[in-house]
């Protein structure tokens, strides 16, 4: 049985892409963290568009009210959803750290800067100094994980790397005798 798996990585890096592929390949339902986010921007001030600002600004009020509720959210989706889930926006350190705790197998999603820039660029997703000094962008490289994929080629190609890469962690955590914490992480290589 494939457990929760959850996805780390900068923006524009391939994250919910890997997501669609571990959900089609696996069965599993997506989960996401900023779904309350959403629901409050766009419910309370009016949001029709992605606004970054607005989001962290709504992220940063429900960690300041309590710290864990939105990944105690994403906990509570994920048994809902038989605890077969994926989570493709985990951004901040503690959320990895609390998902590991929970069992969850974590995944990063890294580019070459070449192409998460033609990335960011394509989709005309620029921040502001601010917005890249918010610790949602600056703490991400920080999220403990399982393993690490690079994505420099084809969508096509990500889905198959994130696939095998978590049957992989799957095999070796099957096959390790204690409880404790496994002293082995995967990395792809280019």
């Amino acid at each position: 049985m494939i457990p929760s798996l959850y996805i780390t990585g900068e923006r524009r890096c391939g994250k919910s892409t890997a997501a669609r592929a571990l959900y089609e390949a696996f069965g599993l339902q997506e989960v996401s963290i900023t779904t309350p986010l959403y629901e409050v921007a766009r419910t309370y001030f009016g949001m029709a568009e992605k606004d970054r600002a607005l989001l962290q600004k709504v992220g940063d009020a429900f960690r300041n009210v309590r710290e864990d509720w939105l990944i105690e959210h994403v906990i509570e989706q994920a048994k809902s959803a038989g605890g077969m889930a994926v989570c493709p926006d985990i951004r901040l350190p503690r959320e990895g750290e609390v998902l590991r705790a929970h069992g969850w197998i974590g995944l990063r999603i890294e580019r070459t800067r070449e192409h998460q820039s033609a990335a960011i660029l394509e989709a005309g997703e620029e921040l502001t100094g601010e917005q890249a000094e918010h610790q949602t962008e600056t703490q991400v490289r920080l999220v403990p994980v399982d393993g690490w994929i690079n994505n420099n080629g084809t969508p096509e190609e990500l889905g198959d790397k994130a696939v095998a890469m978590v049957k992989s962690i799957v095999r070796m955590r099957q096959q390790a005798q204690d409880g404790d914490e496994l002293a082995f992480r995967f990395r792809d290589e280019p």
